[in-house]
């Protein structure tokens, strides 16, 4: 959910008065909701009619992030015009990509307003009455999250992985130039000696 949501449902109370969202006792500053962690991402957005979407699940059941392509990394004094130009060229190349595994591991409440919602009867915000109409404890038991929302949270991971793979690539780069340098100045070093006994 994001910040919206989470806002609201912490205003929200049981028949016997406690908010149904309850301070995980195990990790700071998290929350569970009927027993289930609670995660706060706001790239779940709110529309201008002040609704949003909630999911639940299992997210690892139901994405999964994986390597398409190992990382591949490879030099060239030939080709790319580096012969023309006198120069190594090198490149690095990684693939990563996602697939969701368990289709009913994903269950999404859409259009939930989370506007001023007030309290219903039956301690249920009236705002949250798509969820109120299920079982909310054995979807979240049975479900894991939504495509939308698994990408949400695989995006993150993606994004760190890319990173991770840029910077391996970037020292990949620096070690591969300063490599070609070394080699092209023992190479001009020695090309001076040769030259120098031609002259002789």
């Amino acid at each position: 959910m994001n910040t919206d949501a989470f806002e609201a449902i912490s205003n929200i109370e049981d028949k016997n008065g406690r908010s149904i969202l309850a301070e995980d006792p195990r990790k700071p500053d998290s929350f569970t909701l009927f027993g289930r962690p609670v995660e706060v991402y706001d790239t779940i957005v709110t529309t201008d009619n002040n609704e949003t979407d909630i999911m639940f699940g299992d997210f690892k059941r139901g994405y999964r992030m994986f390597d398409r392509k190992a990382f591949e990394f490879r030099m060239t004094d030939t080709g790319a015009g580096a012969f023309e130009t006198d120069t190594v060229k090198a490149r690095g190349i990684s693939r990563f990509d996602g697939q969701r595994m368990d289709k009913k591991a994903i269950v999404i409440v859409r259009d939930v307003n989370v506007e001023n919602a007030p309290e219903s009867p039956q301690g249920l915000s009236a705002g949250f009455a798509p969820l109120a109409l299920g079982d909310a404890e054995g979807l979240i038991a049975d479900a894991a999250q939504t495509a939308e929302a698994l990408l949400a949270e695989a995006g993150t991971e993606a994004q760190a992985k890319l990173a991770d793979a840029d910077v391996a690539a970037g020292a990949k780069l620096a070690n591969a130039e300063k490599a070609a340098s070394d080699i092209i100045a023992k190479a001009e070093k020695e090309a001076k000696v040769l030259l120098a006994k031609a002259q002789k």
